[in-house]
């Protein structure tokens, strides 16, 4: 059986009882300074470095508008104008959905950066040395890069992430949102507005022409450059091709600087030619003529 210890001498004395007391009491008083003062991470369980929370920023709200892009909101309206020279009707109505649109024209700048980036694909006609060069010529950065057929124009805008916009979009941001208007900023013809009938001999800077902007702050739409638009030429009556003999034309918009009278510069005028170089040599030098007056610029689907 368990052996039974008898108590230390002095403990069932007064005075050992009370010098026991004593010691419980500082023992209880050091040992609270000791852990409300010492060292006492060893008794929180470690927090293990994969779990151990981290302070993140918060992700930043993404931009509602592309940059340099301009939203144009969408919506109905009638699109063409008089009858054109195919004997086609006067329009048709549109509904055009919400879509962004760049603000300028593409520059000599932002195409070589394409062109940098696809050493395989050709360069504008207008540039020296045409086809081969790599670069555009000292000081032409910010005009709009001209020389470029169609095909150039729809694989730089898949490149950017963009697209080429559709015939009505265009028209629809050059009416300043459909509205009935000859020019993106009104009915009335102003000569000093855009770089149009002869005002200079070649194209300005993009952002040269203040004045040539729809309500919505898109800039050369009546001047400078005409641009390639995405469709094919169709009639508006009955969407058959406007030229039969050129199935691959597509559609170009806007006045240019060599454009000879205002009704050139409405918003509602269309040309068209060969998405790429004909086969024909007698159509070569002429297409090269209408190259020399056409950009583009680029879309994108809200």
């Amino acid at each position: 059986m368990p052996t039974a210890y008898p108590a230390p001498a002095g403990w069932t004395s007064r005075k050992g009882r009370l010098a026991a007391g004593i010691l419980v009491i500082l023992g209880l008083v050091g040992g609270y300074i000791w852990y409300r003062f010492g060292d006492t991470s060893w008794l929180t369980p470690a927090v293990k470095p994969e779990t151990a929370p981290v302070d993140r920023p918060a992700p930043l709200a993404q931009p509602d508008l592309p940059d340099q892009m301009v939203l144009i909101k969408g919506g109905r309206f009638r699109m063409g104008g008089e009858p054109s020279t195919a004997g086609e009707s006067s329009g048709t109505e549109v509904d055009v959905a919400d879509f962004y649109l760049d603000e300028t024209e593409v520059t000599n700048e932002q195409y070589k950066k394409f062109l940098d980036a696809n050493p395989g694909h050709p360069a504008p006609y207008s540039w020296p040395s045409g086809r081969t060069a790599r670069t555009y010529p000292a000081g032409e950065a910010k005009l709009p890069v001209t020389g470029v057929t169609w095909e150039d124009a729809a694989t730089f805008a898949r490149w950017a992430g963009k697209r080429l916009p559709t015939e009505a979009e265009w028209e629809f941001a050059a009416r300043s949102r459909g509205r009935y208007l000859l020019y993106p900023w009104g009915d009335d013809w102003s000569d000093s507005a855009a770089n149009a009938l002869n005002l200079r001999t070649g194209p300005s800077p993009v952002d040269g022409f203040r004045d040539d902007r729809s309500e919505q702050g898109v800039l050369g739409l009546a001047g400078n450059v005409s641009e390639w638009v995405a469709d094919l030429h169709r009639r508006y009556d009955n969407q058959q091709l406007g030229f039969p003999k050129c199935p691959d034309c597509r559609v170009i918009r806007g006045g240019n600087y060599n454009s000879e009278k205002p009704a050139e510069c409405a918003a509602t005028t269309r040309l068209s030619d060969h998405s790429s170089l004909p086969a024909a040599q007698a159509e070569k030098q002429k297409y090269f003529e209408v190259l020399k007056l056409v950009g583009f610029r680029c879309a994108l689907s809200r």
